[in-house]
């Protein structure tokens, strides 16, 4: 039975979580918590609506959350004090290529509040869950999540950009899944090759404020069309995912489009900086025509789950995250890890051979020359020379020990790792060999004792972390 606090201005922190383990996903209908179960707990909240300050409903089906935005919908008062809603429906099947909305005859979208304003509201998260995208109050957020939505019900590409320019003072923002509805009218041909407002049928826009940004594909030219559309020019932390490996874990797609894209837009952007203001069809969002759509030499997290790519794709886009200090790795392509760990050092050039200058300053001279001519070249070539914090979920320990002991080098040209997180998983392989007469927590995050004394001998601590992927 629900409990309230004795003092009734006190506010509410609510979390209703009816995810069953244990369900076979055989329809809605068959599953144990249903759309009048809601309405009872509903009947219990809702006089107390004003004194909201967090709500979160996690459900495996669509008919419990459409009660909650049926029943809201139709409230004589808003939850004027309410700051963090989260709606969270499994989706994930539903948020996969050629997949549509069910059930098909729930699919109508119901404004949040009835689209009245929420005044306090600042952070909005909706998993598998849509709403009327022109009605609802989705505006002044910090945080707004898109996350497993199915492509048809979500909202047009102005649409989208309406709700981005409601909220200017966005500082964090997911997409997962599919964004707005993309048409061959938003772009003309070639917009991805150059990314600037005479490709763009309606204006690209900044998000001035943003300062993490994670976003995920289900398609990847999708996701290069939407990703090209953001301007980020405060970004400090950057999470990029392959989503199609959630629902199907053998079926990686090739994200090189997209990693080749962002470090070449990147290396645009430094041979032309020029910045020009437009007007834009949505005043809220700074609108400027030039390529830096994201600094990834700001960028200091970086976040990479299920992306597949060639080693040679992977250094090429690493090697711009010249400010990065803690990387995040799931499901790691060994490509990836190989690409992360320093490239041969560049060979000293002798002074006085073809192509160098000649001089008449004494050897010392000359000598402190090269030394800073080296250290640049190795700080151009190094990927990510300031890395020192490593977070990783389903990385084989043989593997993740040699990228830290080939970045402790003392010839490597990049900051030693420090600190090595471990998110704790099941073992990557059946017949992976694992010493468990040790701590047992080091045994369920898949790492030997052998890989993680490895680790320490090149002077960096591992901690064995729930969430570590997560944490910033």
């Amino acid at each position: 039975m629900l409990g309230f606090p004795v003092r009734k201005n006190r506010p509410l922190s609510i979390l209703m979580d009816f995810r069953d383990d244990e369900w076979d996903w055989d329809g809605e209908d068959s599953h144990d918590f249903t759309g009048l179960h809601m309405q009872v707990f509903l009947k219990l909240l809702l006089p107390h609506v004003e004194r909201w300050k967090s709500f979160r409903i996690y459900t495996d089906t669509w008919k419990p959350i459409h009660t909650f935005l049926y029943f809201t919908s139709e409230l004589a008062v808003v939850p004027s004090s309410l700051q963090t809603l989260a709606l969270l429906r499994c989706n994930v099947y539903f948020a996969m290529e050629g997949q549509t909305f069910q059930p098909d005859d729930l699919k109508e979208p119901i404004p949040l509040f009835g689209g009245r304003p929420v005044e306090h509201l600042r952070e909005v998260s909706l998993v598998g869950v849509h709403v009327d995208w022109v009605e609802s109050p989705i505006r002044n957020l910090r945080k707004l999540e898109f996350k497993y939505h199915a492509y048809d019900v979500m909202p047009s590409l102005q649409e989208f950009m309406d709700i981005l320019s409601s909220c200017p003072n966005l500082e964090n923002l997911a997409i997962l899944g599919w964004g707005p509805q993309l048409s061959n009218n938003d772009f003309t041909e070639n917009y991805v090759d150059s990314p600037d407002d005479k490709h763009l049928s309606g204006s690209p826009f900044v998000l001035e404020n943003l300062l993490t940004f994670h976003f995920g594909f289900t398609r990847v030219q999708y996701g290069l069309k939407l990703l090209s559309l953001f301007r980020l020019p405060s970004i400090k932390r950057l999470d990029l995912e392959d989503v199609s490996t959630i629902a199907d874990p053998l079926g990686h797609g090739d994200a090189s489009p997209i990693l080749d894209w962002l470090s070449l837009a990147d290396d645009r952007a430094h041979a032309d900086d020029d910045l020009v203001s437009s007007a834009s069809s949505s005043p809220g969002v700074s609108v400027k025509s030039h390529r830096y759509t994201i600094p990834l030499m700001n960028v200091e997290h970086l976040g990479l789950s299920g992306l597949s790519s060639s080693e040679s794709t992977f250094f090429r886009f690493l090697r711009a995250f010249q400010s990065l200090k803690k990387i995040s790795l799931s499901n790691a392509d060994p490509n990836l890890l190989l690409a992360l760990a320093p490239q041969n050092p560049p060979q000293l050039v002798q002074p006085g051979s073809e192509g160098t200058e000649k001089t008449l300053e004494d050897s010392c001279g000359m000598l402190r020359r090269t030394s800073v001519s080296l250290a640049i070249v190795r700080s151009r070539v190094a990927p990510c020379p300031n890395l020192v914090n490593i977070a990783s979920r389903r990385i084989k320990g043989s593997q993740l020990s040699a990228l830290v002991a080939k970045r402790a080098q003392a010839d490597s040209g990049v900051q030693p790792v420090q600190k090595v997180y471990i998110e704790p998983t099941p073992l990557l392989d059946d017949d992976e060999e694992v010493d468990t007469s040790f701590d047992d927590s080091f045994s369920s995050a898949g790492i030997s004792e052998a890989d993680i004394q490895a680790i320490e001998e090149c002077g960096a601590m591992v901690l064995i972390t729930p969430g570590a992927i997560d944490d910033d």
